[in-house]
């Protein structure tokens, strides 16, 4: 570890925190009071659209952050930490808006997303000049007359051609449709250059008032969908983008944030009133029962490898990640629960294999479970050992239920009595699911019927 170490206190003061999250106040200050940061690392483009950070977070004890309002759920960081001990999490935070690299003072509260919004920007970026511009519309609506004659066609029976230039009948519909002070007309110039010099400063000069952007877009852009819009400003500013569309500009607008955490456990831990750990310690006399020691607790705890959070794709795993709990006993009820393997799939881009494996698309969202178990009281079963519901392989989440339930085989039986002789004793049973499908199902058991007799016990099974 490195000697060097930050409060995390001094970079991220509490009375910072949103308000929202003021519930978990008090909490955060106990955690920050014990974390530091070491190995600080920053890294920024030139053009400020893209910042970077990566350091190690640690912790010289054991991390946990009391959920207001749950009556004693705590969320706990790296539960297997031990005393005297510490521990250090690879963090790493990415920050990126592309319209930075453009225009860094631009300000997203303030754009409105209209289509004239979208032409002023595509104006700042490209800095175009109204002569470019002015050049482009002429391009795309006017043309010089080509009208081809048949050989055997008399040339008197032929239109007249109509030899005006492109900017010759843009200046025309320009006067017919707009009436200006003065008449504006091409200059006589050779000099492309020149001429388009000249045709802007007529629409302000000589008693002209006319602003050539305005034009341009009331006239030549503004459709009457939006959707003919917006194809009119890209095809104006093709020259400088290519094949583009709006909604290449509009992810340049989206700021895009990315953080990672590296080798990370997390638990829940519940209070005794709700979950007291089952004892598993060799030689305890307490081995098997519910444990007595008041500083334990039953964790729901989650290896996660790599976690990751992006904008674009939400929160993922980088490496298989995992939930285990150990067994607990619901507190007073002599029902055990018992977790292991439990895996959490919330991307909706990639699966865990296990989904993958039953068929389920990539925007499967849901848990797969390899075992879990549910341990009935003792005092259900009449040879005074406690039965066993299970799980076995689920999958549950969108696309429905795949795997096996059942009553565990050689662990307790399951009695019940309808007035005398009548019986009914479950030793085990399964029933295997495909995706909300029954697809297989066992049973073992027998029942007692009253008025049939074997020749030893009695009453015939």
């Amino acid at each position: 570890m490195a000697e060097n170490i930050i409060p995390v206190s001094q970079l991220v003061p509490v009375d910072k925190i949103p308000s929202d999250l003021s519930f978990l106040k008090d909490g955060i200050t106990a955690v920050f009071s014990n974390l530091y940061i070491s190995d600080l690392q920053a890294d920024s483009s030139i053009e400020k659209d893209y910042t970077y950070y990566s350091f190690n977070l640690v912790s010289f004890q054991r991390i946990a952050v009391d959920i207001l309002g749950t009556d004693g759920l705590a969320l706990v960081l790296n539960p297997g930490i031990e005393n005297n001990n510490y521990t250090e999490i690879p963090i790493s935070i990415g920050y990126s808006w592309p319209i930075l690299k453009y225009i860094d003072s631009f300000q997203l509260e303030s754009f409105n997303f209209s289509a004239q919004a979208f032409f002023n920007l595509l104006l700042t970026i490209t800095n175009a000049t109204e002569q470019d511009l002015l050049s482009n519309i002429i391009e795309f609506h006017y043309a010089w007359t080509d009208v081809a004659h048949d050989e055997n066609e008399d040339a008197s029976d032929s239109p007249a051609l109509d030899e005006r230039s492109p900017m010759e009948k843009f200046a025309e519909y320009f006067n017919d449709n707009n009436s200006p002070v003065q008449l504006i007309s091409i200059s006589s110039s050779s000099d492309y250059s020149e001429v388009l010099d000249d045709l802007v400063s007529q629409f302000s000069t000589n008693g002209n008032t006319f602003d050539v952007l305005n034009v341009i877009y009331s006239q030549y852009i503004l459709a009457t969908s939006l959707e003919e819009t917006f194809a009119n400003i890209e095809r104006l500013f093709q020259p400088y983008f290519g094949d583009f569309s709006i909604d290449d500009i509009k992810a340049l607008l989206v700021p895009k944030v990315s953080a990672s955490i590296d080798r990370i456990d997390l638990a829940l831990q519940f209070p005794r009133s709700v979950l007291v750990p089952i004892d598993t310690t060799v030689g305890s006399p307490t081995l098997g029962q519910p444990n007595p020691d008041p500083n334990a607790y039953s964790l729901l705890i989650f290896q996660a490898g790599s976690l990751f959070y992006s904008t674009q794709e939400g929160l993922s795993f980088e490496e298989l990640s995992s939930f285990s709990f150990p067994k607990s006993e619901i507190a007073g009820t002599g029902l055990t629960l018992e977790v292991e393997n439990l895996k959490l799939d919330l991307s909706r881009t990639t699966n865990i294999p296990e989904a993958s494996a039953d068929g389920r698309p990539d925007d499967f969202v849901g848990v797969f479970v390899e075992h879990a178990e549910i341990g009935l009281p003792k005092q259900w079963a009449d040879n005074g050992v406690s039965a066993k519901i299970f799980g076995k392989n689920l999958i549950i989440g969108t696309g429905g239920l795949s795997g096996t339930i059942g009553l565990q085989d050689g662990a307790g039986t399951l009695n019940k009595k309808f007035g005398n002789g009548f019986a009914v004793e479950l030793d085990a049973f399964d029933l295997t699911f495909q995706q909300n499908v029954i697809t297989g199902s066992h049973i073992k058991g027998a029942l007692t019927i009253l008025g049939f007799k074997d020749k030893t016990t009695g009453f015939a099974k």
